[in-house]
């Protein structure tokens, strides 16, 4: 479980923990009220959604870490295999085709670590 700032955002993790094609998940609080997301990087960039997919709600990842699908190529759920394009979270295979991932506004501090805002709060 990760922490959350006093401003609402959360702290996920150093920027270089993220390698190229790969991402890390994050769990802050507790159930009911628990929030899941993850961070990737995808062709350089970082990007950050919420960890539930807009079909079931279950998280993406079909083990600790692991969002992409066997091509590397797109992102997929563990649950029903729908696919997700890394950067901007549509679908384009499966139950939810055309829906997308709630993405995340993310930030980098000073220290190169990675910052998501709070999904339950409106954006600045």
């Amino acid at each position: 479980m990760a922490d959350s700032t006093p401003a609402g955002r959360f702290r996920l993790c150093p920027a270089d923990e993220v390698p190229e094609g790969g991402g890390r998940g994050f769990v802050f609080g507790r159930m009911p009220e628990e929030v899941r997301v993850f961070v990737i990087r995808w062709q350089g960039r970082l990007l950050a959604y919420e960890n539930a997919c807009p079909h079931a709600g279950v998280s993406l990842d079909w083990t600790p870490d692991r969002f992409f699908d066997r091509t590397g190529e797109l992102l997929i759920c563990a649950l029903h295999g729908a696919r997700f394009r890394p950067d901007d979270g549509l679908c384009v295979a499966g139950p939810c085709r055309g829906l997308r991932l709630t993405a995340l506004d993310i930030e980098l501090d000073d220290e190169g670590v990675v910052h998501a805002l709070d999904p339950g709060r409106p954006s600045p």
